[in-house]
């Protein structure tokens, strides 16, 4: 040991890495070399601290560090030593805490001590005793059947302080994915020198430290899911990363196996029939792992072998199926990128994570009745539960969704929300819902690849085709013994009318699937939209439904009771948490009789009991029991036959803000909440305080000021740079209805605050905005190959919401576009940079609808009509080449405009100056402003739309397709007659188109949702 002691070995890494920081001077070892380390922890653990685990990192650990570090580096070689004479093949690792290492250690302690125990360590005597590894050992043995030896090395060599803790694989890891090859699984010692190694190692003899006994399968997975799964930030990790993880775990048991098979050969086996009895009991363990997709382990294991959720047997019957699923997982990204995505549209993502579900006993027969629904096979494909705003459908669709995620039925879930990113256009459901699907049945992706592969337009083709090729068809392709249920809610919230009766309308062919029993479950409020969609022929007879403003009220009132009663007594037992004795409510509080009268005032609003809570809970305001007294007051003292239900539910709230003021303060006080909720409401989609802050030009303190007494209606988050939200879109319904103009003081004039955000925009664009923005230089730079961080420091959100949405609030606040204003001195100087930011955003597309948009307000302007007009040619010639690499606006796209193209003519000074002699163009942009490829056959017949926005054509390849007049874009493949389609016309309104066919059939087809509505034959 005289040679270990003078060889000083840097520690060895764990995944948990220490950083070693010098020890503070004297508090090494020097002043404590003849002293046992047992002997100087006695002396620390009795000093006096009134900060025990600051004092203990700050101040004794650095003073015993050290000494630690050279008992680590001689358990290490003792165990190396110990196992190589006991003829065990393994890895020895070790490691000593650094103080962050050991701060955290605590933290977690002290937080399990006060779950468990309600205890907290109030002393350096507590820190000495509940942490054990300081110092740890890792042995990794290379074969499991090593197992029994090495636990009887540990044993014998050393004293055990407490039982080993055994961490099974069968523990939950993780948010999003259930493991299927189980957790890290590890023996864990706490252990102390035993008498016979005193002799040698006497200065540590009495010091717990920790001894690790794991296998190289489980080492090598650990490698890689210690820093992502269990000591990194998991809520980072998505369901895919999680994914990956676990099956890293499967290939490190895979590679276990594979050693123990030629342990023989590679020289380490003893030729004991034991061994290969014990190798042909792994394989066939690992071969029926295979077929039930459990995890592997030769390890023994006291509780036996570990399985996981049984793999469907009609998906996986050998290892080959097996490989085809890892397949899957690798090409599952590959697919992923190429489907426009609406992130946070599934149930359990980050954006739905804290937003409500059903309380227990409540919807208790509603929910019965949509499970039994999935599950039975003769009931209808679709369910659609519809509601007012406020009656509680997202609340049910997410408890729906929890329900059927458990019970392994759930394919997928889209929540829309208007104003949320891409969260309320109709092209990014059947992409999200296809990418969920490929997620929970592995099996599609073959199907999906080769569609995309195929046709890689296809996410940004017609809602019919997507559905068809994203979702149909490859459903079609496989067997499933359950159900899928696909879950959409707040179809209502789906920006444009004509593509909610699309969705509903192909989500009918749904029952057309043999193999597979799929339900799609629906939620919207019964507007006129949806109404028309489920009335469609091709619709009819394949959906049921449920009013949730039907169900009997005693029934609504019952759950809301139940809820109220919930909420409040948890909002009076935090209360009473941070009280005084004096002030604290009686257990009584609020009482039988109070909640009754709250539930019938709720009836049949859920969000009137949910905004009351939050009331009530507010601490800005008073204490619940005055919280609560005022919303009773006030449906008391006012004639509740002149409110609204949404009345009811938010003027006892907003009242609050001018009650007993004066005629002057509250005006100012109106003026102060339509200048920032206004906006807040208005926006297409939800931006932070400092963000709004710049664009409001309002200072973040102001802000906060002003909705400090909106707890209750808006989610306000304590940092900065988090998106302020709505609780419920009802708060924006009250605030913006026209009928309550003259009779809500808090009301919203939507063009005013409108035109306040579009004129914002245009500023901020106008100051932010430049040139090669992201400093590429490089004209050929592709978009892909910038990094994002890039592009969002260069454009910030306020910067990026200016670009994307100037031209919506525009058009929402009905003002006109007029020569020589604000709009053309913004495009005449900022057109390219615009373009640019719009290309880096990956938005390029966009842009020819907003030129549109821009068009239709320019009626009384005769130069920026022009140039309008112009963009668009510009627009549509390098949309391709601006969306692949922007930079190629000030080259390529510039230099081939012809010659006297207003935009070229505005911005010739933006020409890359490196091209001395550019190409021979055209004067003029040419008559053709579009064309359009897509049919297989000649076309034979054409016809615009009466409102110029489509055209229809006619091929000999027997479809008939409906093409985007502005945009190029084809929207509509009608497929049904059997011949050759030799002419096609528009109904005078444009929403119906006729088409003849060599088959002697006239087919009428919907235009908005490519549905054949009728047929008639010669």
């Amino acid at each position: 040991m005289d040679s270990i002691q003078q060889t000083r070995k840097r520690s060895r890494s764990w995944h948990d890495t220490d950083t070693h920081s010098p020890a503070p001077q004297g508090a090494g070892r020097s002043d404590g070399l003849n002293q046992p380390l047992r002997a100087r922890i006695e002396i620390q653990r009795h000093l006096p601290s009134q900060d025990p685990k600051n004092d203990f990192t700050s101040k004794i650990w650095p003073g015993l560090r050290d000494e630690y570090d050279t008992m680590r580096e001689e358990l290490e070689e003792l165990c190396k030593n110990g196992l190589k004479s006991e003829a065990i093949k393994c890895q020895v690792e070790s490691r000593t805490k650094a103080a962050d290492s050991v701060k955290a250690s605590l933290d977690r302690r002290e937080k399990a001590l006060w779950q468990h125990n309600k205890k907290r360590l109030q002393s350096i005597s507590d820190i000495f005793d509940e942490i054990h590894d300081l110092v740890g050992v890792r042995i990794i043995l290379e074969y499991p059947d090593d197992m029994q030896k090495a636990i009887r090395f540990i044993e014998e060599t050393f004293r055990k302080e407490r039982e080993p803790a055994v961490f099974h694989s069968d523990r939950e890891v993780g948010q999003h994915w259930k493991t299927w090859f189980g957790a890290y699984q590890t023996l864990n010692y706490r252990l102390s020198l035993d008498e016979k190694n005193c002799r040698t190692f006497s200065r540590f003899c009495g010091v717990m430290f920790e001894i690790q006994l794991t296998t190289i399968a489980e080492g090598l997975y650990n490698k890689f899911a210690h820093p992502l799964l269990y000591k990194g930030s998991s809520e980072n990790l998505s369901r895919q990363d999680e994914m990956v993880i676990d099956m890293s775990h499967g290939i490190s048991l895979v590679y276990s196996l594979c050693l123990m098979y030629m342990k023989e050969k590679l020289g380490d086996g003893s030729g004991n029939i034991k061994h290969r009895d014990e190798l042909v009991a792994a394989t066939a363990l690992f071969h029926e792992s295979l077929m039930k997709g459990a995890s592997f382990n030769a390890v023994d294991n006291p509780r036996g072998v570990n399985t996981v959720p049984d793999i469907p047997p009609e998906v996986y019957r050998s290892a080959g199926d097996l490989r085809e699923w890892i397949d899957g997982r690798i090409t599952y990204a590959a697919v992923l990128s190429k489907l426009l995505v609406a992130e946070g549209a599934a149930f359990d993502s980050h954006a739905e994570e804290h937003n409500p579900r059903c309380h227990p006993n409540t919807r208790t027969e509603l929910l019965r009745q949509i499970q039994n629904w999935a599950n039975d096979s003769q009931t209808k494909s679709i369910f659609w539960l519809n509601g007012m705003a406020g009656t509680g459908k997202s609340t049910i669709s997410r408890t729906v969704a929890k329900l059927f995620a458990d019970e392994d039925l759930l394919g997928a879930s889209f929540f829309f929300k208007r104003g949320r990113d891409d969260r309320g256009k109709a092209a990014r459901v059947f992409p999200t819902i296809a990418s969920q699907l490929v997620c929970n049945i592995p099996t599609l992706v073959p199907s999906i690849k080769k569609a995309i592969e195929a046709d890689p337009a296809l996410p940004g083709k017609t809602l019919r085709d997507q559905f068809e090729r994203l979702i149909l068809q490859p459903l079609g392709c496989i067997h499933h013994a359950t159900a899928i249920v696909i879950i959409i809610d707040a179809l209502d919230e789906c920006d444009r009318e004509d593509d909610v009766k699309t969705i509903i309308s192909v989500l009918a062919k749904v029952n057309t699937l043999s193999s597979v029993r799929l339900r799609v479950f629906i939620t919207s409020r019964p507007e006129l939209p949806i109404r028309l969609g489920f009335k469609n022929e091709e619709v009819q007879g394949k959906y049921q439904n449920l009013a949730l403003h039907k169900i009997p009220e005693e029934t609504v009132e019952h759950d809301i009771s139940a809820f109220l009663g919930y909420e409040l007594a948890r909002i009076r037992d935090t209360y009473n948490s941070q009280a005084l004795r004096s002030l604290q409510l009686p257990l009584s509080w609020p009482g039988e009789h109070v909640i009754r009268t709250l539930a019938q005032i709720a009836v049949p609003l859920f969000i009137f009991a949910a905004t009351a809570c939050r009331f009530v809970e507010d601490s800005a305001w008073s204490d619940p029991a005055n919280q609560l007294k005022k919303i009773l007051q006030y449906q008391t003292n006012t004639d509740n036959s002149e409110l609204d239900e949404l009345d009811a539910t938010y003027l006892p709230i907003l009242d609050q803000l001018i009650v007993g003021q004066t005629d002057q303060k509250k005006s100012r006080l109106l003026a102060h909440f339509r200048e920032v909720v206004g906006p807040i409401v208005l926006l297409a989609q939800p931006l932070s305080v400092l963000s709004l802050a710049r664009l409001l030009d309002i200072s973040p303190r102001a802000i906060y000021g002003r909705l400090e007494s909106l707890h209750s209606v808006l989610d306000i988050p304590p940092e900065e740079c988090i998106p302020v939200r709505l609780f419920h879109l009802s708060f924006r319904d009250f605030l913006v209805d026209p009928a309550k103009r003259t009779t809500n003081e808090f009301w919203i004039d939507q063009a005013k605050y409108h035109k306040v955000l579009a004129d914002r925009c245009v500023q901020i664009m106008s100051q932010h905005l430049k040139r090669d923005i992201c400093n590429q230089q490089v004209p050929g730079k592709l978009r892909s190959e910038i990094d994002q961080n890039t592009i969002d420091t260069a454009l910030p959100p306020v910067a990026q919401y200016a670009c994307q949405y100037w031209v919506h609030h525009l058009k929402e606040s009905k003002s006109s576009v007029r020569d020589g204003g604000p709009v053309h001195s913004f495009l005449t100087s900022h057109l390219l940079y615009w373009l640019e930011a719009l290309s880096l955003l990956g938005r390029i597309s966009e842009s020819l609808g907003m030129v549109d948009d821009l068009l239709a307000l320019s009626v009384h302007g005769i130069e920026i009509s022009r140039f309008l007009h112009d963009i668009r040619r510009f627009i549509r010639s390098n949309r391709s080449i601006i969306d692949i690499a922007p930079l190629q606006l000030y080259a390529s796209a510039l230099v081939f405009s012809p010659a006297r193209s207003i935009t070229r003519g505005l911005f010739k000074q933006e020409e890359q100056r490196w091209i001395t002699s550019g190409p021979v163009v055209e004067d003029s942009w040419n008559a053709c402003t579009q064309t359009l490829e897509g049919h297989s056959g000649s076309v034979s017949s054409v016809a615009f739309s009466p409102d110029s926005k489509l055209v229809a054509s006619g091929s000999g390849d027997q479809t008939v397709k409906i093409w985007d007049a502005a945009t190029g874009a084809c929207t509509q493949t009608l497929k049904g007659h059997s011949g050759y389609v030799s002419s096609v016309a528009f109904s005078p309104d444009s929403k119906l188109v006729a088409s003849g066919s060599y088959d002697q059939t006239v087919k009428i087809w919907d235009a908005a949702t490519g549905a054949c509505t009728q047929t008639q034959r010669a």
